[in-house]
């Protein structure tokens, strides 16, 4: 299935109101058509008559067609504004479903922006197509025609002769339309990059500052603003340019209706109530057209951002297995009290690659058992963050298999898997709320309780309580208002909260000075007694206590053992131990 929907799909779902919609736009466009005609008849009752019996008729007439016509038109906008609402609505929804199922490699190949884009820009142009397709086009094709039909039955060669100078008249206003429509792109383009030099600034102020780049930052920034006002300049002079040729070829047209028509009337040709109506109808004839060739434009970006939407979320999503319906609960059940019973971990031989080029993992095969820290060392890019990227299926390894409690992770609903795993990073992410509901993401139902004891297992309870608000402050975006270690400490605090089985630990004390890193140390030795904690850190402290140090270089486990095996027959380790000794490099620097 699709990860979004077609827009005929979505379009069915709300078949009534969607037809419903269209009767209103009939009966609005319907009325507007017989304005002209209500109006012949209204003067057609009051030239050359003394009673006002007809008058009163056809004012009646006319105000009845008036308000059938407004209310229509209220009607059909209510109706197919809401159905234009509700399949964006759900478009929106399943772009962020879709996004949120998807493997991390997806997000590996896109540009933040370009997703960001499809779901608010393209989203956009979208609904402007959907709403003008759903409301203009049929009302705007079927204006033109029955306008056409009244103008040959008031007065056939009138008509024919008007019609010839309407192409010209459209050509012309199409070209302004079209300049208008370049200068007004260059604009939006210009403006376009006035945000980007303003957020680019915002991101690296501390790198200006460092630097003394002010000067050059509003250098670019004055640029930017030049070519937007220049570009401004320009499109207003066009808009007003084309505004004063579509009034002058508007008055044109008019001029001419009236000239030709008023001779017909004077020879007899054509009576003063039809070439009011004529006048009228001939309003109505270069509105369609003109509103028809600036659907198409509008219809042709909705079109091409609805493609780059399918486009975008064309591949499934990540694959999760389904177990059959029979056995689907017990089997659920069974891998997760497994998981939590026994979190043992299994590499088999585990081979992977990011681009399908340069293998990153090659035959890695180890096991951590329950309640045993396992500790990752080598050099930078020995793929240590790798492996533990694998362990939740944030990506799938190429060969082999990984798993947990004896079950296939493959196997296991990712759900359970990822509810029996607690990962911390080496910088975390802080979500832009209070600091106990970023801890209470590792468990959205923990009490106020479970939440202060998770904090002060990581050593985090002191400083929050320091806070302006406590458990309540607002960390900012990203926890922009929180050090690096507070945030290492909140997303250790999250971890703890969630309970798991298997607890990863990818440098997640390396912000954290040395006193608070030994008391978080001593939480960690404290749940490792039914856990299994696997640990990539680069202070002795860390892999000094790990009960197995793994040793990997260039995607490969060259050594294992403990802290003092590998010291005596591991040369790589002793040099790592060595360098880090000096402060040279710090051990666990990963990928």
């Amino acid at each position: 299935m699709d990860a979004v929907s077609t827009l005929g799909a979505l379009i069915r779902r709300h078949w009534l109101l969607f037809t419903l919609g269209q009767i209103c736009m009939l009966i609005a466009a319907a009325a507007g058509l017989a304005f002209p005609w209500t109006v012949r008849n209204l003067f057609g009752s009051v030239l050359g008559s003394t009673s006002t019996a007809g008058l009163f008729v056809s004012v009646g007439a006319l105000g009845a067609v008036l308000l059938a016509r407004d209310v229509a038109d209220y009607a059909k906008r209510r109706v197919i504004g809401s159905v234009s609402e509700r399949i964006v609505y759900s478009m929106r929804e399943q772009i962020y479903d879709s996004l949120l199922s998807r493997a991390i490699a997806f997000f590996d190949h896109r540009n933040p922006g370009e997703i960001a884009s499809a779901a608010s820009n393209d989203i956009n142009a979208v609904q402007a197509g959907l709403t003008v397709t759903l409301t203009g086009l049929v009302q705007q094709a079927m204006t033109l025609a029955t306008v056409v039909v009244m103008l040959f039955v008031l007065d056939a060669p009138l008509a024919a002769t008007v019609c010839l100078f309407v192409p010209p008249i459209i050509l012309a206003s199409r070209a302004m339309a079209k300049r208008a429509s370049r200068t007004t792109a260059r604009r939006q383009r210009a403006l376009g990059e006035i945000m980007n030099v303003v957020q680019q600034s915002v991101a690296g102020i501390e790198v200006i500052r460092s630097y003394l780049l002010e000067g050059e930052a509003r250098r670019l920034y004055r640029a930017q603003n030049n070519e937007s006002y220049r570009s401004s300049v320009r499109s207003v002079g066009i808009t007003a340019s084309s505004a004063l040729v579509s009034g002058l070829l508007g008055s044109l047209f008019l001029l001419l209706v009236m000239g030709l028509g008023g001779y017909r009337v004077i020879r007899g040709a054509l009576t003063a109530p039809d070439l009011i109506a004529f006048i009228l109808y001939s309003e109505m004839v270069t509105g369609p057209f003109v509103a028809l060739a600036s659907l198409i434009p509008d219809i042709a970006r909705s079109k091409a951002a609805y493609r780059r939407i399918r486009t975008l979320f064309a591949d499934p999503p990540q694959s999760q297995p389904q177990p059959s319906a029979t056995n689907r609960r017990g089997s659920e059940q069974s891998q997760a009290r497994s998981v939590r019973r026994g979190g043992k971990v299994e590499f088999s031989d585990v081979g992977f690659s990011y681009d399908g080029v340069v293998d990153v993992l090659k035959g890695i095969s180890f096991h951590a058992d329950p309640g045993e820290m396992v500790a990752l060392v080598g050099p930078s890019g020995a793929g240590k963050s790798t492996i533990i990227r694998l362990l939740p299926r944030l990506y799938d390894p190429d060969t082999g298999t990984i798993r947990i409690g004896g079950v296939d992770i493959t196997a296991m609903p990712i759900d359970n898997l990822r509810a029996s795993i607690g990962m911390v990073s080496q910088d975390p992410f802080i979500f832009n709320m209070s600091v106990g509901d970023n801890i209470r993401c590792g468990n959205p139902n923990a009490s106020d309780a479970e939440v202060e004891r998770a904090a002060k297992l990581a050593y985090a309870d002191e400083f929050i309580r320091e806070l302006p608000n406590g458990y309540e402050t607002a960390v900012g975006e990203g926890g922009s208002r929180l050090s690096g270690g507070q945030r290492q400490r909140i997303a250790i605090a999250r971890a703890f909260l969630k309970d798991p089985a298997v607890l990863v630990l990818d440098e997640a004390t390396s912000a954290l000075d040395g006193r608070s890193e030994r008391i978080v140390h001593e939480a960690v030795d404290d749940l490792t007694a039914e856990r299994t904690t696997i640990v990539i850190a680069h202070r002795l402290e860390t892999i000094r206590n790990a009960d197995r140090i793994i040793v990997l270089d260039d995607g490969r486990i060259v050594a294992q053992g403990t802290h003092r095996s590998l010291l005596r027959g591991c040369d790589l380790y002793r040099e790592l131990y060595r360098s880090a000794d000096r402060g040279a490099v710090r051990i666990g620097v990963s990928r």
